[in-house]
């Protein structure tokens, strides 16, 4: 039954010995119908360190096919007690990273491919992917750990992409962040533009209170003394007008700004591949 597999997993994962007979009952194990008994065997694979192709073959196939996430986990992690390293481990566990479902299995696979040293740019790219985009905490913490692990470190810009990517999340397309982070300049220049010229606001009350001193004079003291007024309010407004080149400056300014918040948004899109892309390497200085 059950509990007597069990028992049986453990007393030889405790000899610390594998006989072949022995080995036929425990790569049976990994099918067996019980999900604790899988979870055992792929425990106990991983505690002795068995780098049999047989029992890779078996712990590659629960991850890809075990509908328990604890057995997928368990054996994410016993081939980084192995430490055997080749193509089809890293492509499930770089699979497993992106498209598992589960986000302990995923979090498992950031850190078993960081624990087997492979720091090829694929690997890389992934947890850099997981750290970004992945929606569990847990996961962008494992993707963090892995990637430290492997000797990278944050880029300067690292933060600004954070902040475009979480923007993008809750506005719901990539034009509705445009579109708020250029109005949210253009605001902010306006009122710039606006302040750049000396005694602006001043000068602007001033005049709305001799216009409305001019309306009065309509009535109190003739149509001259209202032409004379209103003459003194439009000589008073000439110099807010804002000088035209100033104008363009700021929209070419808006412009940029908007085409290099275009460029960051398409460069994540297409996930192009780049050495400086949030996380790097260190490279010795030459003295």
């Amino acid at each position: 039954n059950e509990a007597e597999r069990v028992d049986a997993l453990n007393r030889i994962i405790h000899l610390r010995m594998m006989t072949g007979r022995m080995k036929s009952v425990f790569l049976k194990c990994f099918t067996d119908d019980h999900v604790s008994v899988r979870y055992t065997a792929a425990k106990g694979a991983g505690e002795l360190k068995f780098a049999d192709g047989d029992v890779i073959e078996s712990l590659l196939a629960r991850i890809s096919d075990d509908h328990s996430h604890k057995v997928k986990a368990a054996a994410i992690e016993a081939l980084a007690e192995i430490g055997v390293v080749n193509e089809q481990i890293i492509t499930q566990l770089v699979w497993s990273a992106q498209y598992q479902q589960d986000a302990q299995v995923r979090g498992a696979a950031c850190l078993v491919l960081a624990m087997l040293k492979v720091d090829r740019e694929d690997v890389v790219n992934t947890l850099r992917d997981r750290l970004t985009a992945d929606a569990d905490n847990s996961v962008k913490k494992a993707s963090t750990q892995a990637l430290q692990m492997l000797g990278l470190k944050p880029e300067k810009d690292a933060s600004l992409i954070l902040a475009i990517k979480e923007a993008v999340k809750k506005l719901g397309s990539k034009d509705a962040i445009l579109a708020s982070i250029i109005n949210a300049e253009s605001s902010s220049n306006d009122n710039d533009l606006l302040a750049s010229y000396p005694g602006t606001a001043g000068s602007f009350e001033q005049s709305q209170l001799r216009s409305r001193e001019s309306r009065v004079s309509v009535v109190s003291r003739g149509e001259l003394k209202t032409r004379e007024k209103t003459s003194d309010s439009m000589r008073s407004l000439s110099h807010l007008w804002p000088v035209a080149s100033r104008v363009l400056d700021k929209e070419k300014e808006i412009q940029a700004k908007k085409e290099k918040i275009q460029a960051i948004l398409s460069a994540h899109e297409n996930k192009v591949p780049t050495t400086k892309y949030l996380w790097r390497k260190d490279t010795p200085t030459k003295a």
